[in-house]
């Protein structure tokens, strides 16, 4: 069992996009030991231009060369439902008409499930069965990712222990851009 600690860092202003929230969220073992932080950006689309400090949406740069690894797997159909058990329950994952009404043409990959699946391919390829050596793990949703489809994690080294990467999918679609994956050398 993990217990959890939420907390809104800053609410930044993105003018006509909207707002941006700066979540962290503390994971603790029972005894109240720090297991690790999860920081995340959230969106919201109304409230902008209210005035105060201005977002700015973090960049990375790729290298001009072919990736330093290549991965492609087979998102299942079902990847999404086996997501859902870990309690993220929003509709828009599992039911298409709720898919549709919200404006997609059928249920899609959660955003924390598509960076687990990702992370997943990235240790396995870039630090084989040592998931313990990760340190950050960072990205930016380009486009929802559709269960039932082969994805592409390309990763370039930057220098040692920091790796850009980009996910795909067949079609070239960017689903994850700007990411940065960190790891001890």
């Amino acid at each position: 069992r993990l217990i959890t600690e939420d907390r809104v860092e800053k609410v930044l202003d993105w003018g006509d996009r909207g707002v941006v929230g700066i979540m962290s969220e503390e994971v603790m073992d029972r005894a109240g030991n720090l297991v690790c932080t999860l920081k995340g950006t959230h969106w919201h689309r109304a409230y902008g231009n209210f005035g105060g400090e201005k977002y700015v949406s973090p960049k990375v740069e790729y290298p001009d060369r072919a990736p330093d690894w290549q991965a492609s797997e087979y998102l299942a159909e079902n990847q999404a439902a086996l997501y859902r058990l870990s309690g993220d329950t929003y509709p828009v994952h599992i039911d298409p008409a709720v898919s549709q009404k919200r404006g997609y043409p059928r249920p899609f990959m959660q955003g924390l499930g598509t960076i687990g699946f990702t992370t997943r391919m990235a240790v396995q390829a870039i630090i084989p069965y040592q998931p313990e050596r990760v340190t950050r793990v960072y990205a930016q949703m380009r486009k929802v990712c559709v269960p039932g489809q082969n994805v592409t994690l390309k990763a370039w080294r930057i220098s040692d222990g920091h790796v850009h990467f980009k996910l795909e999918n067949d079609n070239g679609d960017l689903l994850l851009g700007n990411g940065i994956f960190e790891y001890k050398v």
